[in-house]
């Protein structure tokens, strides 16, 4: 126990120390990833968000910085309410370094999800730091601290998928909390200003729901060449979704309603 409890300790210090030196230049010299959106978009966003709130307003509810003006509440990428903007108001760090806490404090929450899904597939203690590193530093999601929004919902992947191995691999956990861990998940990802990871993590449950369903219809048949449909596990797989659903959509309102309207001056939308 102690020498695995050495091992976790020893893993969790080398991701850190890997994420911290990665991006030290932000943290202790206030430098700014300058490739793609990260320096060009995403910094000079949080800026006119940092000036806002020095003059007190925390919910600012235009830009006429951007473009020919924009809605903030509008605009998913501001995050205006996500839980975890608190990084950005952290006193005593520029805008720059507080970007660089940003980043890293996703990376660390994306690599313990990811654990922790691991660990309730079975896997071993090594098999799920492996899985903390190899997602955690994957291109795929690494990379997207060029654009934040996609790294902050990744953040939130592994937690989702410890909902969803809990509502089909373990039937003991009280069906409430699988739900309630897969909408929070979900929701920290819309509210932080990305609906497609979202709306994958959906499209996800659902097959995976209609799998399990289908795969306990084949079992009940016993060999036999009817198959019975198991409506009852359809029933409360389809209920446990719904309520995911609605509390998707009652915890971030505040963000999908204001985008929802403004997005039908899409200039997109409209060529559509």
């Amino acid at each position: 126990m102690a020498a695995s409890r050495r091992e976790t300790l020893l893993l969790a210090a080398l991701l850190l120390g890997c994420f911290v030196t990665l991006f030290a230049p932000g943290l202790l010299r206030s430098e700014v990833p300058a490739f793609r959106d990260a320096y060009h978009f995403y910094y000079p966003q949080a800026v006119w968000l940092d000036q806002q709130a020095e003059r007190g307003e925390l919910f600012p509810g235009w830009n006429p910085q951007s473009g020919l003006g924009t809605s903030v509440p509008a605009q998913a990428s501001s995050g205006l309410y996500y839980p975890l903007r608190v990084l950005w108001l952290v006193p005593g760090l520029s805008v720059a370094q507080r970007l660089s806490l940003v980043i890293v404090t996703h990376l660390v929450i994306a690599a313990m999800g990811m654990s922790w899904a691991a660990a309730r597939l079975g896997l071993s203690n090594r098999a799920r730091w492996l899985s903390a590193f190899s997602f955690s530093l994957s291109c795929p999601v690494f990379f997207q601290h060029t654009n934040l929004i996609y790294l902050c919902s990744a953040a939130w992947v592994g937690f989702a998928l410890v909902a969803l191995i809990d509502w089909h691999r373990h039937p003991d956990t009280p069906w409430h909390r699988s739900c309630l861990l897969f909408a929070t998940s979900l929701s920290l990802m819309i509210l932080a200003g990305d609906f497609h990871t979202c709306v994958n993590s959906l499209v996800l449950a659902t097959a995976l729901a209609a799998g399990w369903t289908l795969g306990q219809a084949w079992k009940s048949a016993h060999g036999s060449t009817a198959v019975r449909f198991p409506w009852g596990t359809a029933t409360a797989r389809v209920l446990w979704l719904a309520v995911a659903l609605l509390l998707i959509a009652g915890a971030t309102w505040v963000q999908w309603l204001p985008t929802l309207r403004y997005s039908r001056l899409s200039g997109r939308l409209a060529a559509k």
